[in-house]
């Protein structure tokens, strides 16, 4: 009983202002597997949360790149599915400030469920749209729901259009079963979305998959109408592959 009493001692006094445990501190500071498995044969309260609802494991996801400290979290009792105040999980942290493979793999291997949402309704994989294909491809490979929309009604596919530069990423969302027509927020297609912001590349992509350039939003515009709001695009060009569509 006295032991426990000076561990829990020790927690208190080494919380930051943030409410951040001794635990948290460490992972946020380049920690090595060796520091934290002695933290936690201390008895420190690996579920604890700071003031913005971040557990030790969230942080680990966030900075860390040994999976063995992933591992240990779990084992001595992170919760691999809790969510921080806004919502995020760990894989969440993982993917979009990490994006290290390996410790991904691991969350995913203990139950990390793939489709969790955090507060604004977006998931991992709305999250790994920004990032790279492997990330996306494994989320898929996961069974990560692909037509999923945020609370906005914003798709996976819809996330890569205004995040990323990739034409092969939007490959790889269709060919995985994104919705190339699917009409979201007033109306708009991801082909709408591209006309106004994307170059090109990303156009003809969605072009060649079927996007339909016919379609009209809610106020009855359509794709060649955000084209002309588009610097990054010959309209000429655009215009030459939509009749070709049509």
């Amino acid at each position: 009983m006295e032991t426990m009493s000076i561990e829990v001692d020790f927690e208190v006094r080494n919380k930051s202002e943030n409410e951040e445990t001794l635990l948290m501190q460490v992972l946020k500071n380049n920690a090595n597997l060796e520091s934290i498995k002695s933290l936690i044969a201390t008895g420190v309260d690996v579920t604890a949360r700071n003031r913005a609802g971040i557990t030790a494991l969230m942080f680990a996801a966030w900075y860390c790149k040994d999976k063995e400290i992933i591992t240990s979290l779990i084992n001595a009792g992170a919760n691999v599915n809790s969510h921080s105040a806004v919502g995020k999980t760990p894989l969440m942290y993982a993917i979009k400030y990490n994006s290290n493979l390996e410790v991904i793999e691991t969350l995913l291997a203990v139950g990390a469920k793939v489709d969790a949402r955090e507060g604004l309704g977006r998931t991992a994989l709305m999250y790994a749209t920004e990032k790279n294909q492997k990330l996306v491809q494994r989320l898929l490979s996961a069974g990560a729901a692909i037509n999923k929309c945020d609370w906005t009604g914003n798709t996976p596919l819809v996330w890569a259009i205004k995040n990323n530069n990739q034409p092969k990423l939007l490959v790889n969302l269709i060919e995985a079963g994104a919705d190339v027509n699917y009409q979201g927020p007033r109306g708009k297609t991801p082909l709408m979305i591209a006309a106004k912001y994307s170059s090109w590349h990303e156009i003809s992509v969605l072009l060649n998959y079927g996007a339909n350039p016919e379609l009209i939003d809610d106020q009855g515009r359509t794709v060649t109408d955000y084209l002309k709001e588009n610097q990054k695009v010959d309209e000429g060009a655009v215009y030459r592959e939509l009749k070709q569509a049509n």
